[in-house]
């Protein structure tokens, strides 16, 4: 038995206890520094990046590691659909958890170019991932998979220079986001095979959406003042975020189906 298996229950609570201490700081440096006014600085400033990087390295983080460490203790979400039997010894950094992570960043990366049409194709890809591989190569996939894509597929960033420089932070939020959400989607649909399939749907979207949708939206009154914050959030609403959950329901669908299907093969 590994130390890491071991003091498995420690560490659960380690991590724990971190990602509530760097949400507590987050929202106190917020809330104190009043940093969706003016006050703290014009949108982007360097005020607001350093704020981003708390919000993505202090806060997200440690909620991103503490998902993926928890979806460690199932053994049969971490191998190919349909090749796990009790007992069976399963490592976490294993070929197929690798070459997992490895897919789905080629395919996130490729998929910024979706941002030239102003579809949100890395939003399905990344639900799918979630999906069909779970939490560690979706959060792993995605961080790694939009540093490539802002350097090469799509090498820019609203808010020129300084808006290039918080790509890591955000990118960090958002690798957070779908640790969680891969744990959702392994636990509330592929762990409840007596559930209708909708249902399983309809409660995963319910209990991972909310969070993906929070998270992006505090950013915008991170890195912008109110007014701007306001205005970012309904150009965005408009234009691109609008059908972003339709694209998410699909990967979802699509990703936990196909690895359903696979499994019973």
């Amino acid at each position: 038995m590994s130390l890491w298996e071991k003091y498995r229950k420690y560490i659960i609570i380690i991590l724990a206890i971190i990602t509530i201490i760097g949400w507590i700081a987050f929202w106190g440096i917020f809330l104190g520094r009043k940093v969706w006014t003016e006050e703290f600085g014009y949108s982007l400033s360097p005020e607001r990046i350093w704020m981003e990087y708390l919000y993505g390295l202090v806060a997200c983080l440690p909620f991103g590691l503490f998902w993926m460490y928890y979806s460690t203790g199932f053994p049969h979400w971490l191998t190919p659909p349909g090749r796990y039997a009790p007992g069976m010894r399963v490592r976490v950094w294993s070929p197929y958890m690798l070459t997992a992570t490895a897919i789905h960043a080629a395919a996130f990366a490729a998929a910024g170019l979706g941002e030239y049409i102003r579809v949100d194709l890395q939003a399905l890809t990344v639900a799918f991932a979630s999906a069909f591989f779970g939490s560690i190569p979706a959060f792993l996939g995605l961080w790694f998979g939009q540093i490539i894509c802002r350097i090469w597929f799509v090498p820019f960033v609203w808010g020129g220079g300084l808006g290039f420089i918080d790509v890591v932070a955000w990118t960090t939020m958002d690798a957070a986001i779908w640790a969680y959400a891969g744990v959702i989607y392994f636990k509330f649909y592929h762990d409840k095979p007596n559930w209708r399939r909708v249902k399983r749907i309809v409660i995963c979207m319910l209990l991972a959406e909310p969070v993906h949708q929070f998270f992006w939206f505090l950013r915008y009154w991170i890195v912008n003042p109110y007014e701007a914050a306001i205005a970012s959030v309904i150009a965005d609403w408009t234009s691109y975020w609008n059908i972003s959950w339709i694209l998410v329901l699909i990967g979802l669908t699509v990703g936990a189906g196909l690895r359903e299907a696979m499994a019973r093969r």
